[in-house]
Parts: structure tokens; C-alpha cells; sequence
């Protein structure tokens, strides 16, 4: 009986024992797997430091890149063809063609432009008149949308030289005052206007350009980036 309870006993003792063993072999194994995760942290680690390693040139090399866009950006230089529309009664409701130039920095600009309206039986039935009109302005040039649409107000002097001999040459006096009177109505209008105009940069390089002043004076135009 003792001898069965002996070969129990140590039956018993190597089986603890295998389980031990078997325990600290799993637990052995879970300790190098969490040492190997930590290995692999570390090494992550050091290794985003080095992509996002701070350089100094590079700042500096992105900082003048940025100015250099920026002043590049600011520089105007736009050329316009289009018509402007004169509607100031009196028979004068007539579109001129317009050839004008845009310059300037930052937001201001300067804007110059000369077209040439024709007046057929202005004054008066079979007299042709032409007008020259030769326009300036100083603008300041708001962007929107992220530089999709610009809205543009300005200030302007208007010039309006007027051509036509044959007004006036009537015996009527009457008539011929008349004639001269609507004649000089055209060149009254000489003077500082303001106005507002809007553009739309349809590509780098084009854009579309509306704008009006307080004369009765409006312009539809199509303009180039130089």
C-alpha cells in the first residue's frame, strides 16, 4: 500500500512539474514577443525622427521659394480688347471698340485704354461724328473665391475728344446752335468718374473683365496676362 502511495506521489510530483514548465515556457514566450514589440517601437521611433529630421536650409530654401511666388503673384501686366457701351441719350446709345492695358503691384493697378465710338446721324440726320475716347484709372483689386473672382472698385478720368466737322454748318441758326450743343454735350462728359468693375480668371493666363462707372458708360472685355 505504501508503495502506491509513493508512485503517486512522485506520478503526481513530475506531472506539477511538466506544468510548471510548460507555464514558464509560455510566459518566457510572451515576455519576448512584448520585448520585440517594444524593439519594433523604438525603431519606428527612430526612424520618424529621421524623415522629420529639422534642416535649416530647407526652411530657408521654402521660405524664398514662397517670397519669390509671391512677388511674382503681386506683378500686374494685363493686356484688354473688348467694346464699351455708351448709353447717354440724345441718339447716343452705341458700343465703341477698346484696346487697353493694365499694370501695377500687389493690389493696386493702373489702367489705361482708348477706343473709338462712331455716331452715325449724330448730331443730326447725315452727319458723321466720330469720338475718341482715351480713359485712365487707378484701381484696387480685391480677390475672392481664392483668386477665382476679383472685384475691382476705381476711380477715373474719362477724355472724350470729339470729331465732327460737319456739325453745325446750317443756315438755320437755331439748328446749327443745336447741333453744336449736342456736340458739346460729348465733350462735357470729360472728366473723373468713379466705377467698379469685376473680373474672372477663367485660366491662368485669360481672363474676363466687366466693368462700369457713373457716366452711363459700361464694358464688357477680354484680357491677357503678359
Amino acid at each position: 500500500m505504501i508503495k502506491y502511495i509513493v508512485l503517486f506521489a512522485l506520478s503526481f510530483s513530475a506531472f506539477a512539474e511538466d506544468q510548471i514548465v510548460r507555464k514558464l515556457k509560455e510566459e518566457n514566450i510572451l515576455l519576448e514577443k512584448q520585448i520585440q514589440k517594444n524593439k519594433d517601437y523604438i525603431q519606428a521611433r527612430e526612424n520618424l525622427k529621421s524623415n522629420f529630421k529639422f534642416n535649416p536650409n530647407a526652411v530657408v530654401t521654402s521660405k524664398v521659394k514662397r517670397k519669390k511666388e509671391r512677388e511674382t503673384k503681386s506683378d500686374i501686366s494685363n493686356l484688354y480688347l473688348g467694346l464699351d457701351s455708351f448709353s447717354w441719350g440724345d441718339g447716343i446709345n452705341d458700343d465703341a471698340p477698346t484696346l487697353g492695358y493694365e499694370m501695377g503691384k500687389n493690389n493696386w493697378s493702373l489702367i489705361f485704354s482708348y477706343g473709338r465710338l462712331g455716331l452715325s446721324g449724330y448730331p443730326a440726320e447725315g452727319i458723321e461724328t466720330i469720338v475718341n475716347v482715351l480713359k485712365g484709372a487707378i484701381q484696387y483689386n480685391i480677390s475672392m473665391f481664392s483668386d477665382r473672382f476679383i472685384f475691382t472698385p476705381y476711380v477715373g478720368y474719362n477724355i472724350y475728344n470729339v470729331n465732327s466737322p460737319d456739325a453745325g454748318n446750317v443756315d438755320n441758326q437755331y439748328q446749327a446752335q443745336g447741333e453744336i450743343d449736342l456736340i458739346q454735350r460729348i465733350q462735357d462728359e470729360t472728366g473723373i468718374t468713379p466705377g467698379v468693375a469685376m473680373s474672372f480668371n477663367m485660366t491662368k493666363k485669360w481672363i474676363l473683365n466687366f466693368r462700369g462707372d457713373f457716366q452711363k458708360t459700361a464694358g464688357l472685355h477680354l484680357g491677357y496676362r503678359l
